[in-house]
């Protein structure tokens, strides 16, 4: 068995020791593993589905897989791949607490497209039978909010979540006009999106 830091190909199942790699990879404090069977970067971005390889650790996983499997990849196949890795990354970014969160009264929280808009629905079969005030959840905890405070952070929340959209969108945009693989290794898509509302 041969062990490089990232890539540690094995013998399983009678096969033949070129058939089936496991790609450990780090993801913060947690170390995944994801085992391809063909030693294509196809094949690797497929079972890794959603989870994606951290940009610093990309191109070693890519050197590693070409020394120990002994095949060598085109600079358009490691450039598209690396690109998917990152979109991935940026989408993951889009949807973790460091963009999609806001505060209220000290609770951090999170109300999304469908509930933005079921909210609004309520608001208005509320006004429409005489209430003022409404109620909004975080979890088990309930806030007491006049229906016109709500409307008012609803729309701070859209205008929010616009902006990030935007901010998102145009990272997507910038790393697919790339050229090299270091400029999409190098490409920072954490930088520009608005300050999280506090409400």
């Amino acid at each position: 068995m041969e062990v490089s830091n990232h890539i540690i190909k094995t013998h399983i199942y009678g096969k033949n020791p070129k058939d089936v790699y496991v790609v450990n990879f780090n993801i913060g404090e947690s170390q995944e593993s994801v085992v391809i069977e063909d030693v294509t970067l196809d094949a690797l971005g497929s079972a890794l589905g959603s989870k994606f390889i951290p940009q610093t650790e990309i191109k070693q996983i890519i050197d590693g897989l070409q020394s120990i499997g002994g095949v060598k990849f085109t600079e358009e196949e490691v450039l598209r791949f690396v690109k998917d890795e990152v979109m991935k990354a940026i989408t993951a970014y889009d949807s973790s607490s460091e963009v999609s969160e806001f505060g209220y009264m000290g609770f951090p929280m999170w109300l999304d497209k469908e509930t933005r808009a079921g909210l609004v629905v309520r608001f208005n079969a509320e006004e429409a039978m005489g209430k003022s005030d409404t109620k909004l959840w975080a979890g088990t905890t309930g806030f007491s909010l006049s229906i016109a405070d709500g409307r008012n952070m609803l729309n701070a929340i859209e205008y929010y979540a616009s902006q990030c959209f935007d901010c998102t969108a145009a990272h997507e945009a910038a790393v697919d006009e790339l050229k090299t693989t270091d400029e999409v290794v190098a490409y920072d898509y954490k930088i520009g999106y608005p300050e999280k509302l506090s409400l």
